[in-house]
């Protein structure tokens, strides 16, 4: 077939890319051109022009242009089957953060609406099923041990699911008594965590409790005051009152989550807020 003559205005709006974008494609070696006249226009052939449409698709499908030009260089049928498949999981894989992440930041709108209009206020509620990564190495310090650390940084990665959670048992309630630092995750986002195996990972159950956001003024602050453990305690002290005037008892460990930390009211100090869960015992 004759040569196609089209000048670079031309291509880029059939191509639909910018110029750049074209010469970086004949640079790359990833289309063929084949000559420039004098006028600045440049003459394809047609089997050219279609190579640059067909590549222009994979690429905008998500394909890397290396290995968009590659495959239409030397591939076949079936490693172009191949590559498409994987460039679908991809995109599967993708679909479902996206998915996740519109959930969780719908979650973090209504606690944040709750923290402004009704902090300290407590009612019976459900506790989702968390999975949680116990980083307690006893006296209120972290685990150094290499094992946690990398499971630490492995949860870490999944912020912003993940979130710092701390644990009381119900014989440390007490002014002296010292939480159990950890990591949890919710059952629904579990599938983003690798390593639910591990021995310092356990599942904690769904359950009726008691639940509410306790703003309190930030902990670093508390200490010079209260000391550190008494700093805590105080963020679950509210919610143990709560369950006293209503003559409801602890049936189980008190399960907390950092949602925010050191936000600078407009009339006040700087404060933490924590979602507190207090599992109600049912006997």
């Amino acid at each position: 077939m004759d040569d196609i003559q089209a000048s670079m205005k031309d291509l880029t709006a059939l191509l639909g890319m910018s110029a750049q974008a074209l010469r970086l494609y004949e640079k790359s070696g990833s289309v063929r051109r084949y000559s420039v006249g004098e006028n600045g226009y440049r003459d394809f052939r047609f089997e050219g022009l279609t190579q640059m449409m067909g590549l222009r698709t994979l690429v905008k499908l998500g394909i890397p242009l290396k290995e968009a030009a590659q495959l239409q260089r030397e591939g076949t049928l079936a490693s172009y089957e191949e590559l498409v498949a994987q460039r679908a999981r991809q995109v599967r894989d993708e679909a479902r953060h996206l998915d996740a992440l519109s959930d969780l930041l719908g979650q973090i709108e209504r606690e944040a609406r709750q923290a402004s209009d009704a902090p300290d206020v407590f009612c019976m509620g459900e506790m989702p099923g968390l999975w949680r990564l116990d980083l307690s190495g006893g006296g209120g310090r972290m685990a150094d041990d290499a094992a946690a650390r990398e499971s630490l940084r492995a949860w870490a990665d999944n912020l912003p699911f993940v979130f710092l959670c701390p644990i009381m048992r119900g014989e440390d309630l007490t002014p002296e008594g010292v939480p159990r630092l950890g990591l949890a995750i919710e059952d629904r986002f579990a599938w983003l965590i690798d390593d639910k195996d591990s021995p310092r990972v356990s599942f904690i159950e769904s359950c009726r409790c008691v639940t509410g956001i306790h703003r309190i003024e930030r902990v670093d602050t508390m200490r010079e005051t209260h000391g550190l453990l008494g700093a805590y305690y105080s963020v679950v002290r509210p919610a143990l009152e709560y369950m006293e005037a209503h003559h409801l008892r602890l049936g189980g460990d008190v399960v907390t989550r950092l949602l925010l930390s050191n936000v600078e009211d407009a009339d006040g100090p700087a404060n933490d807020y924590w979602r507190l869960w207090l599992p109600v015992a049912t006997d």
